[in-house]
């Protein structure tokens, strides 16, 4: 396997916003009559249309971090904002399914002094769908290495990492092997911490119906999307209906947010899912991970600052904080609980979310060390955050 070092594309293909030939086709005429129907172009559609609300200047790129992943050049679909800024660079990382458009409510906030990059997973959204390898071992070491390749190619020394769900897993992982790189890590409500108990399907907080489906098919190891697919033209209307949840959180900010929302979470998810199998390989079921980072977080340098940000009505069991404030005994660890939110907690109390994030890169810059849990009231105001 490459190391990402030895990965170093000469050049970054920047995409200025109207200058989407360059990388998205046209669609088919014949994919009008598809089942299942996506493409590059429509994806950037609805990407689009989900930014729209963005007042801070933006453009996109599509980072060739070379074939980190397989024979072929891998790419990684980025939106950056505010780059003149030297303060230090957030590097946002989405959850499982979903793609960099949904931090669009936390953007011009986040981007306000300091430069701010958003990217699609590799495997996922509008970046490569490269073939993983097939053990998690070497599917952890591929994540890794196409982060660190991107950081080469964008020739960024140092950020701050801010991953939700299964990008705060790929962000902990990444600090862990490259720790110089990293000025401070920040999750949200983040994926496979804890250990798989002995009945995974009742220690989630997920609807019956949901919690039936995994008992079918996850001993089958289908892809947990694969419904998504199957179920094609008419998956948007499903989840129009079913996530209801998400939607709500972006209106009015994204007109029609519920078809918008809708046909690009189908279109980050309707593609080759090469990051889904990969996924897949990291799971022991789906709420848990196969080598879990409370087993690993001790391996964080204690030189870098932590701070996590739970929802107190997710499905993500919050109680991880005890075991990671016990195993970084005397590092800079900050947990907030904001209250009635649940596993988005970025969209659901995004200007507590957005505070908690900018008060982290000012404890960074002041090198405070400390080991407190910080509980968020559920009507929190900006005054009183510390």
């Amino acid at each position: 396997m490459r190391e990402a070092s030895e990965i170093r594309p000469s050049t970054v293909v920047c995409l200025c916003d109207n200058d989407d030939d360059n990388v998205y086709e046209d669609t088919p005429w014949w994919q009008f009559f598809q089942w299942c129907p996506c493409s590059k172009k429509i994806h950037r559609e609805m990407e689009k249309a989900m930014l729209a609300s963005i007042r801070t200047p933006y453009k996109f790129r599509n980072v060739n971090i070379g074939p980190v992943v397989g024979d072929e050049d891998c790419k990684i679909w980025t939106l950056s904002l505010n780059e003149t800024s030297e303060a230090t660079p957030l590097v946002l990382l989405h959850g499982f399914g979903s793609g960099l458009a949904l931090w669009s409510l936390n953007l011009d906030d986040l981007a306000t002094n300091r430069p701010v990059h958003a990217i699609d997973i590799l495997g996922f959204a509008g970046s490569s769908r490269p073939k993983f390898s097939t053990t998690f071992e070497q599917v952890e070491e591929e994540f890794i290495l196409s982060i660190e390749a991107w950081r080469n190619v964008m020739e960024i020394h140092k950020f701050i990492p801010v991953g939700h769900s299964f990008g705060g897993f790929l962000c902990t992982l990444y600090s862990i092997r490259f720790p110089t790189a990293v000025e401070h890590l920040i999750l949200a409500d983040p994926w496979g911490f804890k250990e798989r108990p002995d009945h995974p399907t009742k220690a989630l907080n997920l609807p019956p119906a949901l919690i039936i489906l995994l008992k079918i098919f996850v001993p089958f190891n289908f892809t947990p999307f694969w419904a998504l697919r199957f179920f094609g033209r008419i998956t948007p209307t499903f989840i129009q209906f079913f996530r209801q949840d998400l939607i709500k959180n972006f209106v009015p900010e994204v007109k029609d947010a519920s078809r918008i929302l809708s046909n690009y979470i189908f279109q980050c998810n309707a593609r080759t899912p090469t990051g889904e199998s990969a996924f897949n390989c990291l799971m022991s079921s789906f709420g848990w991970a196969k080598k879990p980072l409370n087993q690993r977080i001790h391996e964080l340098d204690h030189e870098i600052p932590l701070t996590i940000i739970y929802g107190t009505n997710s499905w993500i069991d919050h109680a991880s904080a005890e075991e990671i404030h016990a195993n970084r005994c005397g590092a800079f660890v900050d947990t907030h609980l904001v209250a009635e939110c649940g596993h988005h907690v970025y969209t659901e109390n995004r200007p507590v979310f957005n505070k908690i994030v900018l008060q982290a890169c000012v404890n960074t810059k002041s090198k405070l060390f400390f080991d407190e849990i910080l509980i968020e009231s559920p009507c929190c105001s900006n005054e009183d955050l510390p």
